[in-house]
């Protein structure tokens, strides 16, 4: 039976729940604990008085204290003390004390090796979600010889093609685009909330550079970022993203001096381009800070 200075305690229950990508690790204990001065016989506890020595002599750990684990323990090492319920018995001379440590850290399952226990490097949450949406663009011009440029914000002579006859206006057709949400969790106690704030403006409003998620470059945009409060030492980042068919390119008819569209002799648009928002771009997979795995949860959903 463990003892400290005032307190003598017995284990009764541990529970434990193993985290995954969407959900927290949890470890519960519950002890019966007596105050019983080496020297003499249980004696009336006092709440909260003897609680806070409790504290003192380590019988309840102090809020963010790491769980006491095992060298062969993984996750467990990480998981931090968040609370405790106290419920009195025996007539005051016992307090039912129950514990409770959280993590949101998991195991990345292709780093642990079968027989042996202390494998397993512990890794923190990441999701991305999709949804398809549409935007209206006005045509001017059909069967188009110059596609929409990945790489420039703009063709420098007319995109060629059909004219659409009396539709000046244009005509409008759907375009396919994709809403992308990536969420993942960051550990103030890694790395601090300044820090990672201080890195939002190097993405919000950018196009991507390369590759990101599967998606080719300048067809992303990063449209905004938030940091919320997960709980504790947490914090959830958000990254709104929006992919588009047509890289974010609008058919502009180019104008003459007057401010009106430039005409053929025939009366049909004489230069119609291809035109988008000039934006920056940067690498997004810099988001990911060189860490493969975290890289590889993000496109592929598991661990790889």
């Amino acid at each position: 039976m463990p003892s400290t200075t005032n307190f003598k305690y017995h284990r009764l229950s541990r529970n434990t729940q193993e985290p995954t990508l969407d959900s927290e690790g949890v470890i519960t204990m519950e002890l019966l604990v007596e105050k019983t001065p080496l020297s003499g016989a249980p004696t009336q506890i006092l709440n909260p008085d003897d609680i806070r020595q409790m504290r003192e002599e380590g019988v309840i750990p102090w809020t963010g204290a790491l769980f006491p684990a095992a060298s062969t323990a993984t996750w467990e090492k990480v998981a931090r003390f968040r609370s405790y319920t106290a419920e009195f018995v025996d007539g005051g001379k016992a307090l039912r004390v129950g514990l409770r440590w959280t993590t949101r850290y998991t195991i990345d399952a292709n780093t642990f090796i079968p027989g042996n226990p202390a494998s397993g490097n512990v890794v923190l949450p990441v999701m991305v979600e999709y949804v398809t949406r549409t935007r209206t663009l006005n045509l001017y011009r059909a069967s188009w010889t110059t596609a929409p440029p990945s790489g420039s914000d703009a063709t420098g002579a007319d995109i060629g093609g059909t004219s659409l006859r009396q539709q000046d206006q244009g005509s409008t057709q759907q375009i396919p685009q994709v809403g992308v949400r990536m969420r993942y969790m960051l550990d103030a106690t890694v790395t601090a909330m300044n820090t990672a704030a201080a890195t939002l403006s190097s993405y919000a409003g950018y196009k991507n550079s390369a590759t990101f998620l599967g998606f080719p470059a300048n067809t992303l945009i990063c449209e905004g970022i938030s940091i919320s409060d997960a709980q504790d030492e947490f914090y959830e980042v958000v990254f709104e993203f929006l992919y588009d068919y047509f890289y974010h390119h609008e058919q502009v008819p180019i104008c003459d001096a007057d401010g009106k569209p430039k005409r053929t002799a025939a009366g049909e648009l004489a230069d119609v381009r291809w035109k988008r928002l000039p934006r920056s771009s940067v690498d997004f997979n810099l988001i990911f800070a060189g860490d493969a795995r975290f890289k590889a949860r993000a496109e592929t959903g598991w661990f790889t």
